[in-house]
């Protein structure tokens, strides 16, 4: 199945690196999230999608893509919230491809990422495919998630959770990353987050 779109712009998004592009498995720091009953969150209400982010988080600005630079590709990220530049979650919608992806065809769009993004991420410093891609749905939309490990600007070791979801031929891209180094606190808080803004997603435009 052919999708109308170069992969690596399908793929990348984000900050970071990698994209667009995403769990258990984990090689290395294994994050159990706190609790979110109780969480105070905020919002964020655009013209391409909302959702929502732990409360006390800041929009980020000026985060590196290193794979996008490794690859050629444009540096995309829409929105990005988090605790600092090496902790974040952002959220992109990216270019529209030829074909609708559904559930009647999300099976074949993983594979078709699984053929070549061990290629992606082997493109920066130290990348490495934690988690293949695999199927992820979330209401009625179609996705996918994956996770990735590689060393951002700087030598800084940086681990990413890449969630994508379908609305027809848009696809929107979540990139959650944080760097090890921080410790098991600042993981477990990007992981709560990230699962917040994609529990909470809204696709656009949002009124």
């Amino acid at each position: 199945m052919v999708f109308g779109v170069d992969p690596l712009r399908v793929v990348l998004i984000g900050a970071g690196s990698l994209l667009l592009l995403v769990v258990g498995g984990f090689v290395g720091l294994v994050v159990a999230e706190p609790d979110r009953s109780e969480q105070a969150v905020s919002s964020f209400e655009g013209e391409k999608y909302g959702f929502s982010y732990p409360e006390g988080w800041k929009r980020i600005t000026g985060v590196d893509f290193p794979l996008a630079e490794a690859t050629g590709q444009d540096q995309v990220g829409d929105t990005v919230f988090g605790i600092d530049r090496e902790n974040w979650v952002s959220v992109h919608r990216a270019p529209p491809l030829d074909e609708a992806v559904l559930e009647a065809n999300i099976d074949q769009f993983v594979d078709y990422l699984d053929g070549f993004w061990p290629k992606f991420v082997g493109a920066v410093e130290g990348g490495q495919l934690v988690v293949d891609p695999r199927r992820l749905s979330r209401a009625e939309l179609p996705g996918y998630e994956l996770r990735v490990r590689f060393e951002s600007v700087g030598g800084i070791l940086v681990e990413q959770r890449i969630v994508g979801f379908f609305e027809g031929e848009t696809q929107y891209i979540f990139n959650c990353q944080h760097r090890p180094a921080a410790g098991p606190q600042v993981a477990r808080e990007v992981a709560s987050g990230c699962s917040l803004a994609v529990e909470s997603f809204r696709p656009g435009p949002v009124s």
